[in-house]
């Protein structure tokens, strides 16, 4: 798996969708979430070390 240099969520009421690009810009992570287990998932990944550092995509529509 490659390194995440910018990871992406796309927050809804209760759920959640986490990606992740590398420095190509392909993906490398793929994953959903309840609002309940997010938090615990980001706090076990490693720090993201980029020149934008840090940096985290966030869509969230109305």
């Amino acid at each position: 798996m490659s390194t995440i240099k910018v990871p992406g969520i796309d927050s809804g009421k209760s759920a959640f969708h986490v990606v992740g690009r590398d420095d190509s810009d392909a993906n490398t992570l793929r994953k959903h979430f309840t609002r309940r287990k997010l938090l615990e998932y980001l706090a076990q990944l490693p720090p993201v070390l980029s020149p934008l550092s840090p940096v985290v995509a966030h869509i969230a529509c109305a």
